[in-house]
């Protein structure tokens, strides 16, 4: 397993090997040159790292270097892109800001990929937007038909003005068609700024008619809405376990062990600062992981 570099300030695509002295410019670049298994290293850079479509055929580990994700970060500049995996592929993703994108399912599988998952532990992703004429959320799958289990996990992940202005659109939410795929949402944090879109969780399952539903795991988490947002609902057949969660303005939240509706006190989230106040009642209202 190898260990390669980008760098968004001084990275080289034509002149660049990868190494830490003379790193590429783009995952693009890193991807193709990679073999399964190995890391690429998103360096601390003042510009930001472009964040164009990407479908990744092989597993790898992306990660920034600072544990708050600020060093590394990501800019979509609102096109509609993402980074899309195939089947059979682990991709980990950790300690990098993606921000000012305009497209649903923003880090997932690729259309009937199946067998493979997709991990964001301390991603920062910020003013991300479901574009008009999709109902599809932020996180989940799209019209997915593999026959195998596929999964989603984010830990320690911050949801920074994410905005679903389309009429029926969610959060998470989208036609996850193929057998078992999993969603798991612990310690993270999501400030919808945005609501016209509804719902939190919306999702329509077995459109094509997979056996086995598919299942939603929060744990730990804050969801604020800047205006009265509904949770929506989580249909064909699948489990939805919500422990240990503060609601904000969310109508029809799953009042299951240790969730609280009350206003979580952020220290200033209007300009980024998602601390806790002293009086926040979110303070030892979680549970050990």
């Amino acid at each position: 397993m190898t260990t390669w570099y980008i760098n968004a300030d001084t990275g080289n695509d034509t002149t660049g090997d990868g190494s830490s002295g003379s790193p590429w410019k783009t995952i693009s670049k890193a991807h193709g040159a990679a073999s399964g298994g190995d890391t690429v290293v998103c360096q601390d850079s003042v510009a930001a790292y472009t964040f164009a479509s990407q479908t990744f055929t092989k597993s790898l580990t992306i990660q920034g270097e600072q544990d708050d994700a600020s060093g590394a970060v990501f800019d979509g500049a609102l096109a509609a892109v993402r980074w899309q995996v195939n089947s059979n592929v682990d991709l980990v993703v950790s300690k990098i800001t993606i921000e000012n994108v305009k497209q649903y399912c923003l880090i997932g599988p690729s259309q009937n990929a199946d067998n493979g998952s997709n991990i964001c532990t301390n991603v920062v992703f910020k003013n991300i937007q479901v574009p008009s004429g999709n109902n599809l959320g932020v996180i989940g799958n799209i019209n997915n038909s593999g026959s195998n289990p596929w999964t989603q996990r984010f830990a320690g992940c911050l949801f920074d003005s994410m905005s679903a202005t389309v009429v029926g659109s969610a959060f998470i939410g989208a036609n996850l068609d193929n057998d078992s795929h999993d969603i798991e949402l612990v310690d993270c944090t999501v400030y919808m700024t945005d609501v016209g879109g509804q719902y939190f969780a919306n999702v329509l399952e077995t459109q094509f008619g997979q056996a086995q539903p598919s299942d939603l795991d929060i744990k730990n988490c804050i969801f604020y809405a800047g205006a009265s947002m509904g949770w929506g609902s989580w249909s064909g057949g699948g489990t939805t376990t919500v422990t240990y969660t503060c609601f904000h303005n969310v109508s029809g939240s799953p009042a299951q062990t240790g969730n609280i509706t009350s206003d979580p006190l952020f220290v200033d989230a209007a300009n980024g600062d998602f601390r806790l106040r002293s009086s926040s009642p979110c303070i030892n209202s979680g549970t050990l992981l």
